[in-house]
Order: C-alpha cells, then structure tokens, then sequence
C-alpha cells in the first residue's frame, strides 16, 4: 500500500520515470515549449526550474551535474549558453503552464509546457558557421575504362573525334 508516500509515480516505474523526465526536459529545451498532460507538467515544472537555477552559475561543476541529469551534451550547451543568458535576471519562475483542452480520447487536461521568455530565445539561437563545399566540375564525357582490346579501338575513335 501507498500509504503517506508523496512521490507522484504517474502511473509508472522509476526507470521508466527518469526516461520520461529526460525526454521532456530535453524537448522543453531544444523546442522551448511543450504539450503534454497537466499531470507530467506539474510533476516536471518544479525539477526543471532547478537544473535552470543550477546552469544559471555556468561552471564546470554545474554543466557536469546537467550533464549526468540530463545526458545529452547539446541540451545542455543550449541550456548553458542560450537560455540562462536570457534568464539570468529572473529569480525563479522560467516556465509557464497554459491550458489548451482535453484529449479526446481519455479526457486528460492537455497543457503547453513553454518558457517564459521563448520568443527572445528563438532569436538568440547559436549560428554556425558552414564551410563552403565546392562542388566538383561537371565534365562532360565520362572516363571509361578499357577491358578488351575492342573497347581500347573505341576509346581511341572517340578520343580522335573529340580533337
């Protein structure tokens, strides 16, 4: 029995609820915003906040720490270097939860998961910078290699010509 337990299991095991928590916050910061159930967006709201307040320091402890939370090295660079800088003057209260209806097929409450100031971050993506690749010069007559000795005449005859 569960009784006087205040873990929220959403209905799973604790594998498959770290799998989820990662999952999520890892789209909530590539994607800046989330839709998903009123349930999980509570149950992540509160975890999320913290790894934000941890980046916001930006040394190597806390992107090690983000790093074995979270385990995906770009999530965190993003998290790092795109959105703490946006954040940094906020004390807390990074996300927001908006209401967009029920699911049609259990009736579960159905939220956005955003941060708050998304739309500066859509913006202040990192740019890379792409080499140029030059692409090969197209010729016009294809190589052809020679197996018989009736295929040298030939190659011979169109070498002739092309002159």
């Amino acid at each position: 029995m569960r009784h006087k337990k205040t873990t929220k299991t959403l209905d799973r095991k604790k594998a498959a609820r770290t799998a989820l928590y990662k999952t999520q916050v890892i789209s909530l910061i590539t994607s800046k915003r989330i839709k998903t159930t009123k349930a999980k967006a509570k149950y992540f709201r509160p975890s999320f906040e913290k790894l934000v307040t941890k980046a916001k320091v930006r040394d190597l402890h806390s992107k090690r720490y983000l790093m074995k939370r979270l385990n995906n090295e770009k999530a965190v660079e993003e998290l790092i270097d795109v959105i703490t800088p946006i954040l940094k003057d906020r004390k807390g209260g990074y996300t927001r939860i908006t209401a967009i209806g029920r699911r049609v097929g259990d009736g579960a409450e159905i939220v956005y998961l955003e941060l708050v100031d998304r739309d500066k971050m859509k913006n202040n993506t990192k740019k890379k910078v792409d080499k140029k690749v030059v692409a090969p010069k197209k010729t016009d007559k294809k190589p052809v290699k020679a197996t018989t000795s009736k295929d040298t005449k030939k190659i011979e005859k169109i070498k002739d010509s092309a002159k």
